[in-house]
């Protein structure tokens, strides 16, 4: 599977193929092998030519904060799907700082999956919208509760209509 990982302002490409506790890594054009084992729910062990680290994940939503000897850097991965997304113009980043979610893409809402005073967390299904026969799914940039659907379902919209609110907590 191919993957970009974004650190600060870089981004990485990677090919990772597991195997139990071995990946195999694809970085930058040399193959490296990484043998990790989980020793808590946050916390890894990270083998890499022949040397040991201990690094803690913390993750949120699509974004990971990664800290190893005190160091901490946000790491935001995108897969296959999110890269075809971006190249379309529906990627994640489909809310302002406020919260407003608004349309990627222009279709008709097929199924709205919460409801106003819900609350949510950061990747959660919002609403399904079909375009050119096939379902997106929109999910929450942020965590929060929803403070206003501006949709129905079964409603055409267009590229960029408001879909929803979150209030952030």
């Amino acid at each position: 599977m191919k993957y970009v990982a974004c650190i600060e302002d870089r981004e990485v490409e990677i090919a990772v193929e597991a195997n139990g506790r071995i990946m195999d890594i694809r970085l930058r054009g040399s193959d490296e092998s990484i043998d990790f084992q989980r020793i808590s729910q946050s916390r890894y062990s990270i083998l890499l030519d022949g040397k040991s680290y201990s690094m803690q994940v913390t993750e949120n939503g699509a974004n990971f904060e990664v800290t190893h000897r005190n160091q901490s850097v946000d790491v935001v991965i995108k897969d296959e799907i999110d890269l075809i997304r971006e190249r379309f113009g529906m990627g994640r980043g489909a809310a302002d700082a406020h919260g407003v979610v608004k349309a990627p893409i222009p279709g008709m809402v097929v199924e709205i999956e919460v409801g106003e005073g819900q609350t949510i967390e950061p990747d959660a299904g919002l609403m399904i919208l079909e375009a050119m026969k096939m379902e997106n799914e929109i999910k929450a940039p942020i965590g929060g509760v929803i403070s206003k659907i501006h949709v129905e379902q079964g409603q055409s919209i267009d590229k960029n209509a408001i879909l929803l609110e979150i209030d952030s907590e």
